[in-house]
């Protein structure tokens, strides 16, 4: 195993509820040569309170606090000037790791000296906490991911599943702040076409999926972010410049033509429908708001339900 030590980064805004779990299921890990930076982004409730108690009962955990709320692209970038680790990992305050999390992907980048970027599966989490479900990180595989940066499209990490070269993090300015959803595709779509990446097949933690979420409240910044992401990636390929999130949602106002900006809009909404009765199903088990979420999704957008009745087919085969 290795000794090198790992920085956890840990954005924090109001997380009573969920900080001090977030935090055990680090100090739990079988990889022990680890330090939390624990980043307080102008909490309301009792969130620094109970970090600030369990830093005072042990000194790998260092509580940095903003005095303002600056989002979560800025608060992960108020870490890495206080980065002293080889490799540094992101956990949402809301998320928890697996007991081997750390171990296995430290161990996957170190077996890859060529590959600076590594990720993993994902269980959901109910608002119980129950493990539930199934998120599949992709690409899957070398050759995915070759193709994937020959046509721009980006990886699915998401930000709790993360591990990747400190240097490569500070080199690269971290998370971009000018994009108010969609940084960690961003981010690590623009890491993984630079030097590479590779999953770690199996579920190291869960995502807890919550109704009300900064994804779920702007279905439609959020499904153009990741079209941008995918021009972005095309542009360095051909050494052009990137373009601003901004730019590109004027560029889709104006210029889209009506037909295409309603067939953009209507898939997105499908997709926030869709989101929406997992969100039932998980933490409520509703059949018939499932039923009734998911009969909008798919009317919006049939041919994304197809594919997704197929793709669960498979994965009961």
């Amino acid at each position: 195993m290795s000794d090198e030590k790992c920085s956890v980064i840990i954005p924090v805004f109001n997380a009573e509820d969920t900080i001090e779990d977030a935090i055990h299921s680090v100090l739990s890990g079988t990889y022990s040569n680890v330090e939390l930076l624990v980043v307080d982004d102008c909490s309301t409730d009792n969130s620094r309170e109970i970090v600030d108690a369990l830093a005072r009962q042990n000194d790998m955990i260092r509580h940095i606090k903003s005095d303002i709320n600056q989002g979560g692209a800025r608060t992960r970038n108020l870490a890495i000037k206080h980065l002293s680790g080889k490799y540094v990992a992101f956990l949402d305050s809301d998320d928890l790791w697996e007991p081997e999390k750390l171990e296995k992907c430290i161990s996957l980048l170190e077996a890859n000296t060529d590959i600076k970027l590594v990720a993993h599966d994902m269980n959901y989490l109910t608002n119980k906490g129950e493990k539930v479900g199934y998120i599949s990180a992709k690409p899957r595989s070398p050759d995915e991911q070759k193709h994937n940066n020959e046509k721009g499209i980006p990886p699915i990490v998401f930000t709790s599943t993360a591990v990747l070269h400190a240097d490569v993090l500070i080199k690269e300015g971290g998370f971009d702040e000018n994009w108010d959803v969609g940084q960690d595709t961003e981010f690590f779509s623009r890491v993984a076409q630079k030097y590479g990446l590779l999953v770690q097949g199996e579920p190291l933690g869960s995502y807890r999926l919550r109704a009300g979420s900064l994804t779920g409240s702007n279905w439609l910044r959020k499904r153009l972010a990741q079209k941008c992401v995918i021009e972005n990636n095309l542009r360095q390929r051909k050494g052009r410049t990137p373009i601003t999130l901004d730019q590109y949602m004027i560029n889709f106002q104006q210029n889209t033509p009506l037909f295409e900006k309603t067939f953009v809009m209507r898939q997105a909404l499908s997709r926030h429908f869709w989101r929406q009765a997992g969100e039932a199903w998980l933490n409520n088990k509703s059949v018939f708001k499932t039923f009734f979420l998911g009969s909008i999704g798919s009317l919006l957008d049939p041919a994304t339900t197809v594919y997704r009745v197929r793709r669960w087919l498979k994965s009961r085969a």
